[in-house]
């Protein structure tokens, strides 16, 4: 089952075991939340899907998820010039949001799809282990790696 749902002024396509980057919410680490403002459920099957349409929104439908990390995401330059005037202005923004890990979609009609303990435990690991610094690899020692070139300049004929 996946549902389009509604947060921050985006929709946002999900089915249970998704990560997922929002805006901002003002919710503390491993707090589950739900969202209400689902607009299209549907499951689908072998012989065809069933599909739950809002208009505008489903009715007693909901996500539910767990907040994972709160972070600021890559910063972004602005550079504002007019010519001949001596302006210049350089400004900076970093967008904070909100990591997610869907564990549920209920329909609104008692259909519901939830994230078992044993995947959801599993998720938050993989989720973690990307999180971890890219230079501080335990299993690599500085033997194991490749020795750095000293640069070496090869002069060519006739060049000064």
């Amino acid at each position: 089952m996946y549902a389009v749902f509604k947060t921050g002024g985006k929709q946002y396509r999900v089915q249970a075991g998704d990560f997922l980057r929002i805006e901002k919410l003002e919710e503390e680490v491993g707090k589950s939340i739900r969202f209400s403002e689902v607009l299209f459920l549907a499951e689908p099957g072998e012989e065809g899907s069933k599909i739950w349409l809002g208009r505008p929104l489903v009715e007693n439908a909901c996500v539910e998820a767990q907040v994972v990390a709160q972070g600021r995401g890559k910063k972004i330059t602005i550079h504002k010039f007019r010519r001949r005037t001596r302006f210049r202005r350089k400004t900076g923004h970093r967008q904070e949001h909100t990591e997610i890990l869907v564990t549920g979609l209920e329909n609104g009609a008692g259909g519901k799809s939830e994230l078992d303990a044993e995947v959801k435990q599993t998720q938050l690991k993989k989720f973690f282990t990307l999180l971890a610094p890219h230079g501080d690899d335990p299993k690599r020692s500085t033997k194991d790696r490749a020795p750095r070139k000293a640069l070496v300049r090869k002069r060519e004929k006739g060049s000064k």
